[in-house]
Order: structure tokens, then sequence, then C-alpha cells
């Protein structure tokens, strides 16, 4: 086990608890307390580690400087995840991977789904009274206020108590990142344990549909990264077959690694090698877009959020579906770049949905096969959103992007970019030590 990574380990720890569900049945529920304590760190840590990310993600943008480009910027990694979440609800629409179990009564779990009108629902985004959205886990109003405390500490940046406040919170989050890696180091036995109870009770009935909920993560995903590379070579007036050629070897690393930070070293020469892209453009939206915009994180988390509310008998509205979309998509705006990130954003989304926490453990034993496909639109999304602020800002070199020999030799005078930039973002994947789903 020692030899395993932690995604190796938790579809280890997935795999055995089927088999082990399987032969012991009901008996095997004595187990389920494991799972129990897991699932209770997961949600412990959460509310101050989606704070935490955004804030210090906010706080780090230097408007004043950078103006138009990192407004537009932004504009395009919300737009984007927001229409990647709107395709998730078209294919399970389409799909529908729905999980039946009987036997469970919906009364059993903690949560409840957010009523009202859509209006209403909206409104009940800003927190009356922040310190009771941190005592009720409400993380919708908790993001909200992370976002207006991280615009406040850039609007006062260079005061020294903002400077102290800004070090505090990026303590704050590295401490929080620290204690969700020692406790996924159990999250291998947790999963375990909550497979097994969960086939032990149901049975193999569970199986089928979570084969189809996995393909339905996959279409969608391709049909969003197809999509996506058509418009994008639409609307900037690039061969498609070229735009993806330059950034093929991106997403072979980004799929190989596993890791959208471990790939954004290939990101950032890809970006001038490749496709010719200013510095000043690549330097801000790469990096950027490595911390806060996961498209195929929202398209996960979307149908994973309605398929857990089918498989424990939740009816939803179609204010449910819409809002569920919306949560899916601001939660990829507190992106947690720790071990086990694709399990986290899942229970963030469920914590924000009111959906049953008890849930993640159906999905987060194929976390590996979904996040195959979701490591795409993670990367791609970041190359896609510098290409098209870069035309917009006349920044993108069309000889470089057309040519032959996607090579181009290094300005004398200058360090590589893999010097230059490669180190510093392999410094931060070293840091994070993790897939980052």
């Amino acid at each position: 086990m020692k030899k395993l990574s932690l995604t190796q380990k938790i579809i280890a720890g997935a795999l055995l608890g089927v088999v082990v569900g399987y032969f012991m049945g009901e008996h095997v529920t004595y187990i389920k307390f494991i799972g129990d304590i897991f699932l209770r760190l997961v949600k412990m840590v959460v509310p101050l580690l989606v704070f935490g990310a955004i804030v210090q993600a906010v706080a780090s943008l230097n408007l004043k400087e950078l103006g138009k480009i990192g407004i537009k910027t932004v504009v395009i990694f919300f737009g984007t995840t927001c229409i990647a979440a709107l395709t998730a609800l078209a294919a399970i629409t389409i799909f529908k991977p729905t999980l039946t179990l009987t036997g469970i009564e919906t009364k059993d779990f903690q949560g409840q789904l957010p009523e009202g009108e859509f209006i209403d629902l909206l409104v009940n985004f800003i927190p009356a009274n922040i310190t009771q959205a941190f005592a009720n886990d409400t993380l919708i109003q908790i993001i909200i206020f992370g976002l207006m405390f991280g615009i406040a500490l850039n609007k006062t940046s260079g005061n020294s108590l903002s400077t102290m406040m800004s070090k505090f919170i990026d303590g704050l989050r590295h401490i929080m990142m620290t204690i969700v890696t020692m406790f996924m180091a159990i999250a291998p036995y947790g999963i375990f344990s909550l497979v097994a109870v969960t086939v032990g009770e149901k049975g193999e009935e569970v199986l089928l549909p979570i084969i189809r909920y996995v393909l339905t993560v996959t279409g969608a995903n391709v049909v969003f990264f197809m999509a996506y590379t058509l418009v994008v070579a639409a609307i900037c007036r690039l061969n498609p077959i070229k735009l993806l050629q330059n950034v093929v070897r991106t997403i072979v690393v980004g799929v190989g690694t596993g890791s959208s930070a471990m790939s954004l070293p290939t990101e950032l020469m890809d970006a001038q090698e490749r496709i010719g892209l200013s510095p000043k453009i690549y330097n801000f939206v790469l990096p950027l877009g490595n911390a806060i915009n996961t498209n195929g994180a929202a398209v996960t988390t979307t149908i994973a959020g309605i398929t857990c509310a089918y498989a424990f008998g939740i009816d939803l509205s179609f204010e449910n579906y819409v809002m569920i979309a919306i949560y899916s998509a601001l939660a990829t705006f507190g992106n947690t770049t720790v071990p086990g990130g694709g399990i986290v954003a899942v229970a963030v989304v469920f914590q924000m949905a009111g959906l049953p926490l008890e849930g993640v453990a159906i999905f987060a034993g194929v976390d590996y096969f979904t996040g195959l496909t979701r490591i795409i639109l993670n990367v791609v999304g970041d190359i896609y959103t510098a290409i098209i602020v870069a035309v917009t800002e006349k920044e993108l070199d069309r000889e470089v992007f057309n040519a032959k020999n996607v090579a181009i030799k290094q300005p004398a005078n200058k360090k590589t970019l893999q010097e230059d930039n490669s180190t510093a973002a392999s410094q931060e994947a070293a840091e994070i030590k993790a897939p980052h789903n």
C-alpha cells in the first residue's frame, strides 16, 4: 500500500468495498463508523478551506494594474463554467444516470434542499449574519462573503493591516490544506467502509448505475470540450485542427499526471512556443485559471449532485436543478488544490445544496475515471480563455500559432520561459503534491 498513490488507494478501497459488501451483505454495517468519521472530517474543514481559497484568489488579482484584462478573464472563467454546468444538466436529462437505492429514507440524513421562489433563493445568497453562515455551514453565503472580503483586501492593498490580514488568510488556507492532507490519508478506508455498507445493504443494483454515471460525465465533458474548441476557433478565426495540435502536449501531461497543477509549466511553454500568446496574457491568465477555473469540476459536481438526489429519493424541482448548477459553478471558484480535491469539491456542492454527504461515497470510488476527461476541460479551459483574451487585446502572434515547426527560439537576452515560469509553477505543484481535479 505504501507504494500506491492516494488515487490508487482510493480505487483499491472502493473495489474492495464492493467485494466485501457484496459477500457480507448487511453484516458489514458494523464498519460504517469509519466512513462516518471520514465524512465528519470533510465537513469540518470545508467552510474555512473554501473561504480561504476564495479570499486568496480575489485578493491576489491586481485589478488596478491589469484593468480590463483581469475583468475579461474572470468573466470568461465564470461564464464558461456556468455553460459547463448547463451542459451537465442537459446530459443528465438525456441519459438519466439514476441510482435507485430502495429502503433509504431522506429523513435519515442531514441536509435540506433550498426551498422558495428562485428570486428568494438568489437573495439568500447574501448572508445576514456571517457568523451564523459559518455556524450553519451555509457555503454559498460564505463564498459571497469571501468574494467581498477578497475585494476589500485588494482595494486596501499596501496598508499594513491589510498586509497582515492577507498573510493571515494565506496561512489559514495553507493550514486547512494541511489538515485536509492529513485526514485524506484515511480516505481509502473511509471510502471502503461507505461503499461496502452501501453495496452490502443494496446489493449489485448500485453498480450498473454507477457505470452509467461515469459514462454520462465522460460524455458531457467530451461534448463540452469539442464545442468549446469549435467556438474558440470560430470567434478567434483559428484552424480548429491546428488549435488541438497546439494544446495536445498540455492535455497529455494533464491526463498523464492527473493534475492541472503539474501541467501548468507545460501550459506556460505551449502558450509562448506553440500558441503565440504574449507574456502579459499567459503570465496572468494561466496561473489564475489553474487556481479558480475548473470547467470539468462544474460538469462532474452538477451530475453527481442530481444523481445523488435521485439515489436518496429526493424530488427535485426545476429551481433545484438550476440551483445545483449554480452551486457547482460557484464551488469551482473555491477550488481546493489538495489531495482528493475532486472528492472535496463534490462534498462542497452537496453541502451547499443540502444533499446528504453520505452520497459522496457513491462517487468517490470512481472519481479517478471521471477525472480523466475532467482534467482535460480544466487545463484546456485556461488556455482557451487566454487565447480569447489575447485576440481581443491583439496579443496573439498568428505566425507562431500557424507555424509548422511549433518550437521557436527563445530570446537571447531573457531567461527561457521554462526557467522563468516553469520553476515557480513546479514549486507550487510540488507544494500541492496531489491531483488538482
